[in-house]
C-alpha cells in the first residue's frame, strides 16, 4: 500500500478488492478529493462509462481511484503550479476581449477579494488549459488525461449539486 499526502492508502493492486469494498474505503478516506472521486464513481460513473472508454480507461472505475492515489500531480497541485498560474493570468487578461461580461464581473469581484467566475467557468478554464499542447509537453499526456478526469468529476459534482453557475465563496 502506498500513502500519498497523508491520505488513506489504497492498495496498489485494487483488483483484489471488490468495487464495493474499494468505494467504501475511498468514501471513508481522509483525503477530500478521494471522497469526491469515490462519490462521483458511485453516483455518476455509469452514465459516462462510454466517454471514459474513449479517453483510454477500461470499464473498471477502481483504476481511476488507483491512478489518483498514486499520482505525482493532483489537481490541487496543478492549480498551484507556476504553469497554470501563468496560463490563468494570460487567460484572464484576454477575457476583456473574449468575454467582456465575465471580465467586468471578475473586476468587480476583485475589489472584494473574490474571483467572480462561476464554478463552470473555472472548470472550463482548467479544461482549456490542459487541452493545450503546452500542457502535454509540460506534464505528459497521461498526467493531463488523469487531470481531465478529475476535472470532469468536479463538473459532474457541481452539476449534481446544482452549483455550476454559482461563484465560489
Amino acid at each position: 500500500m502506498k500513502q500519498v499526502n497523508g491520505s488513506t492508502p489504497i492498495p496498489l493492486q485494487p483488483h483484489r478488492l471488490t468495487e464495493e469494498e474499494l468505494l467504501n474505503e475511498a468514501l471513508n478516506s481522509k483525503d477530500p478529493m478521494v471522497q469526491t472521486l469515490a462519490k462521483w464513481l458511485d453516483e455518476l460513473y455509469r452514465p459516462f462509462e462510454e466517454a471514459m472508454l474513449e479517453i483510454g480507461y477500461d470499464n473498471d472505475p477502481r483504476m481511476i481511484l488507483k491512478d489518483y492515489q498514486n499520482a505525482d500531480l493532483r489537481l490541487d497541485d496543478f492549480l498551484a503550479d507556476e504553469w497554470w498560474l501563468a496560463w490563468d493570468a494570460d487567460n484572464r487578461n484576454e477575457l476583456h476581449l473574449t468575454d467582456p461580461g465575465r471580465a467586468t464581473r471578475c473586476d468587480e469581484a476583485a475589489a472584494d477579494g473574490s474571483d467572480g467566475s462561476t464554478h463552470a467557468e473555472r472548470i472550463l478554464d482548467m479544461r482549456k488549459a490542459l487541452q493545450s499542447h503546452d500542457a502535454a509537453d509540460t506534464f505528459g499526456q497521461l498526467t493531463v488525461d488523469r487531470l481531465l478526469i478529475e476535472i470532469e468529476a468536479l463538473w459532474d459534482w457541481f452539476e449534481l449539486k446544482g452549483q455550476l453557475d454559482d461563484q465560489p465563496a
